[in-house]
Parts: C-alpha cells; structure tokens; sequence
C-alpha cells in the first residue's frame, strides 16, 4: 500500500463517504500538495490525484475541483 496523502489510497471511498456523511461539511474536490522532489517526478502524485477524482465522482457528482 502506497500512501499518497494523509490517508492511504485504500481509505479514499471512506474518507470521501465521511465528509459526505457530515452536513456542516461539504466536500467539492480534492487538493494536494506534491512532495519537496523534482518537477518532473511530482506527475506520479498528480496522476493518483486525477483518478481518485475520477473515481470519486462516479458516486458524487459534485466532487469536481482539483488542486
């Protein structure tokens, strides 16, 4: 298991169902911010980023900013 932010690529849908779960909360996107590494070795973490996203708006359509 790679772990790619404050939580592990395995808990997305449960972080994602949490924060939806709450209604002073309203979840629109995802950010991050790519670790202290060369430019061109960020894409992988760019990448992750972009297909969670993806993978989270089949479900919440309303998930749709990236950062």
């Amino acid at each position: 298991m790679r772990c790619f932010s404050i939580f592990y690529s395995t808990s997305v849908d449960d972080v994602v169902a949490y924060v939806e779960g709450k209604k002073h909360i309203k979840g629109v996107g995802l950010m991050m911010m790519a670790p202290n590494i060369e430019a061109e070795d960020t894409r992988i973490y760019f990448r992750k980023m972009k297909e969670w996203l993806q993978h989270i708006q089949r479900t919440y359509s309303e998930w749709v900013h990236l950062s």
